[in-house]
């Protein structure tokens, strides 16, 4: 190749082909949880950075859209890392909902089908639009029949699944490229072998570990391990798991965890503000109440483990505590800085506080 070619053949790969994906001009779009959305976006932001993708969003109500170098190989696996995120895909187009027909019927359908459509509408609040899923499947259809396609409609297992998302007076068509699994449920308590009462729900595990911003192949470390629900998120997610506790039974009990789902995770009985060895990635819901077993009191203990924190972290942290013990958690830390925090509601008598933390 000659060397005036070689710097418009790299530019070309870049912008054209990523992985094999036509992303030129492409903007990705994400439906975030309902149930708690500023959570669930800033899951994503660190997820996306772990795939060095820029984090910057626009966002309306649930939707988070960015322009990304992204191919659709990257966005499965982003969607399938992610706890709090419904679905992923292509932005088509958006605009207001009174030019929602004019749109569909005008957009080069034939571009993105494949064998065969669906079409779904999800309307986020109370405001209806008076358009139907069958009245846009039908502009679909005249549209590809006008381009010369004999279109086909699968509502089962469609090629080309369309999602036309209505927000604050606006509506976005998405392509789908991939959905949230639904396995979270079959990993929550009382479907493992050993469980107790205060177990977190795999998905805000999850979530804690995409916080951390750890990415593939990098240890994460929860000190305080229970029945092992973090370890277990952060195994499935690609990522090296290590856990102690100072309980030799809950040790015991996530371990039997652990060989039920066939991970492999390092575990050991260690008391968190005795431990040395120095890590990426911290991550853990630490113990309170009643129901948690606790070796001393839980002011003593979270100001023992604190303090020991700065000495073996050496990037970011992640802790789930109980909202009411945010300021014993602050006067308590070392050296190291609150990036971020997020509220999520338990039950009535019970809000817990994510906290984010670095050096």
């Amino acid at each position: 190749m000659l060397p005036k070619y070689k710097g418009w053949v790299k530019y070309f790969f870049k912008s054209f082909l990523i992985n094999g994906d036509d992303v030129q001009n492409m903007k990705w779009c994400f439906l975030l949880s309902g149930e708690n959305p500023k959570l669930a976006l800033g899951e994503l932001k660190a997820v996306l950075k772990t795939f060095s993708a820029g984090s910057q969003l626009r966002t309306n109500s649930r939707i988070a859209i960015s322009d990304m170098d992204l191919g659709e190989s990257e966005i499965k696996k982003i969607q399938k890392r992610l706890a709090l995120t419904r679905l992923s895909g292509e932005m088509l187009f958006e605009g207001r909902v009174s030019k929602m027909r004019e749109k569909t019927l005008n957009f080069r359908w034939e571009r993105i089908y494949k064998e065969s459509f669906s079409v779904r509408i999800q309307e986020l609040g109370s405001i209806e639009t008076g358009i139907s899923e069958r009245e846009v499947g039908g502009l679909i259809f005249e549209a590809l029949r006008a381009s010369g396609v004999n279109p086909k409609v699968d509502l089962q297992n469609a090629r080309t699944r369309i999602e036309f998302i209505i927000s604050k007076g606006r509506f976005f068509c998405i392509r789908i490229v991939a959905e949230q699994e639904n396995d979270f449920e079959e990993r929550r308590q009382g479907r493992l072998p050993s469980n107790y009462p205060v177990g977190m729900h795999p998905k805000l595990s999850r979530c804690m570990v995409n916080l951390s911003g750890a990415r593939e192949g990098s240890t994460i470390y929860d000190p305080f391990c229970g029945t092992g629900g973090i370890l277990i998120e952060a195994a499935l997610a690609g990522m090296k798991a290590e856990g102690s506790d100072i309980d030799e039974n809950m040790l015991k009990l996530c371990r039997k965890n652990l060989k039920y789902l066939g991970i492999n995770a390092k575990t050991f009985r260690m008391d968190a503000s005795k431990i040395r060895k120095k890590y990426d990635y911290i991550v853990s819901d630490l113990p309170y109440g009643k129901s948690s077993r606790l070796s001393e009191d839980k002011h003593t203990l979270y100001s023992k483990f604190l303090k020991k924190l700065y000495r073996i972290l050496k990037e970011r942290a992640v802790l789930c505590i109980n909202k009411s013990d945010y300021g014993l958690i602050r006067r308590n830390l070392n050296r190291i800085r609150i990036v971020c925090f997020f509220d999520h509601y338990i039950h009535r008598s019970l809000t817990k506080r994510i906290i984010v933390l670095e050096r």
